[in-house]
């Protein structure tokens, strides 16, 4: 009902998603992730709400609506970054005005803007969330880590996180996912490796770069680490441009919009 389906190739990204949900005695948590193609460009929402059950779940829902409108209009990175979070304090006002336990709900997040006329960079955003990796046969390097605090805390620390623009060459895979991949154990209490992982699948077949092929190698890693007793939600997505001649559809006017009189704005996926 949160995470609606997305191409494997769409709007000039490749991209793979995995959701595995904790153990049936743990409440569904709030792990989300969405892709949302602009006339400047596509943007990439990966993120986790703190805490769980239906409130997580709700406050997910209204960040991705937020990011699906915000992430398609405005043209500023840092724009959307700024309705994010005055949307979760939106929320958190609302949620506690209907008395619900919700006032200090936040969420941890890596904004992500892969830009037209700039296909060896991407810009990013980070809330306080685990750091992207970027990955490729050369190997496994790590992005900006979060060192900016998480959507709907940022009046603690004076500001929204700074736009970060980094250099990511066509050949390599962004990889994002949520702490039920860096915090999983196995019985010994110890973490999974996810760095490590991923070299040695790189060292063994470069071709696991490949976003469906990167997502399954963690996914079943992390379920083959932890004895398939995930004690959180867990969310692994990869993405990569796609080379220009092979864009999907995603990134050209909605048919019909310039009969309907649409904008050259209003009328993009």
């Amino acid at each position: 009902a949160v995470l609606r389906p997305l191409p494997a190739r769409w709007a000039g990204l490749e991209q793979a998603g995995a959701y595995l949900a904790a153990d049936v005695e743990a409440q569904v948590g709030g792990d989300f992730y969405d892709i949302q193609p602009s006339p400047y460009g596509t943007r990439v929402l990966v993120g986790d709400v703190q805490g769980k059950g239906l409130g997580a779940v709700e406050a997910a829902a209204a960040l991705l609506g937020t990011f699906r409108e915000a992430g398609y209009h405005e043209e500023d990175l840092g724009t959307v970054a700024e309705r994010l979070e005055i949307r979760m304090l939106r929320h958190r006002v609302h949620t506690t005005a209907i008395g619900q336990e919700d006032g200090d709900r936040f969420a941890t997040a890596v904004l992500v803007a892969f830009s037209r006329g700039a296909p060896g960079v991407v810009d990013v955003i980070n809330f306080g969330h685990e750091a992207p990796l970027a990955i490729s046969p050369h190997g496994v390097r790590e992005l900006p880590d979060g060192d900016g605090a998480p959507i709907g805390l940022c009046d603690l620390t004076g500001g929204l996180p700074p736009t970060r623009r980094v250099p990511l060459a066509p050949e390599e895979t962004l990889l994002l996912v949520t702490d039920g991949v860096t915090e999983a154990r196995n019985r010994k209490g110890e973490f999974y490796d996810l760095q490590g992982d991923v070299a040695a699948a790189m060292a063994a077949d470069p071709g696991c770069a490949a976003p469906r092929l990167l997502v399954r190698r963690i996914r079943d890693g992390v379920l083959r680490h932890s004895g398939r007793r995930l004690t959180d939600d867990t969310t692994i997505y990869a993405v990569r441009r796609l080379p220009e001649s092979e864009e999907s559809p995603g990134t050209g006017p909605l048919p019909g919009a310039r009969e309907r009189g649409l904008s050259e704005k209003e009328g993009y996926f």
